[in-house]
């Protein structure tokens, strides 16, 4: 839990860059948002981290799979985790059609997994609930 709870970490680092790079693109790109110089589909880093993150979550997934069964899907939480890394691969398989730009509101489902980082540690939850 912890390397993961390290690895989500990075992962909306990434995300929060990603975002705040993309921003630069409004308003001088609005209408032109392929032309943008800060589009970060073009930087192939950023591309291939979120390649070898997918492939953390999906191994992930896979070994919870392997060593709970079907106690596996009861949980609430490896729900969402198993959905996120469905998502995650179909808008990998379709980004290049257009119009199908709002599936990528999806992968900030992955920042939900921080709640579940939160929760699992006693005093995090207890800040949280007690705030």
């Amino acid at each position: 839990e912890g390397l993961m709870g390290v690895i989500i970490v990075v992962n909306i680092g990434l995300i929060w860059w990603e975002t705040d790079y993309r921003a630069q693109c409004y308003p001088n790109w609005a209408d032109e948002v392929d032309s943008c110089p800060f589009d970060p589909d073009k930087l192939d880093w950023l591309n291939w981290s979120n390649r070898v993150l997918l492939a953390i979550y999906t191994l992930e997934a896979m070994t919870r799979i392997y060593a709970q069964r079907t106690q596996y899907f009861q949980n609430r939480w490896n729900i969402l985790d198993f959905f996120v890394v469905c998502v995650s691969y179909i808008t990998l398989g379709i980004q290049d059609i257009a119009g199908v730009g709002f599936l990528r509101i999806f992968r900030m489902t992955r920042l939900v997994r921080a709640i579940r980082i939160v929760l699992s540690i006693r005093e995090l939850y207890m800040l949280v609930t007690g705030l």
